[in-house]
């Protein structure tokens, strides 16, 4: 998974993406590379304020997909950061907006990110 830490206007950001969709063959090996990324040394010191998902390469999301973001959530919170998604898909933005996710986490469409 390519990340980068931003040093972005609201603070610092670390920014990943998601090679293709948020399916359940797919989401374990997603959820190990993002966990991972959260322990690194340099991302521990940098203090996220957010994490940033580049959704753009995903055409689908099943429940194991909603299930990563809602875990993301909670890791959020306890973390003291804010999750983002950036989705150029129309549909994702349904499934999000359908099952209010969009009341848990920044949507950004892929046109303003």
């Amino acid at each position: 998974m390519k990340h980068e830490l931003v040093n972005a206007p609201d603070g610092v950001r670390l920014s990943a993406v998601v090679p293709g969709d948020l399916i359940t063959t797919t989401v374990e090996s997603i959820r190990r590379d993002l966990h991972g990324l959260m322990e690194e040394p340099a991302v521990k010191r940098a203090r996220i304020q957010c994490v940033e998902l580049d959704l753009r390469q995903a055409r689908m999301m099943d429940s194991a997909g909603l299930n990563l973001l809602v875990s993301l959530v909670k890791l959020g919170r306890d973390l003291d950061f804010r999750l983002r998604v950036v989705i150029a898909n129309a549909s994702l933005q349904r499934v999000l907006q359908f099952t209010r996710m969009d009341k848990l986490i920044e949507i950004v469409p892929a046109t303003a990110a």
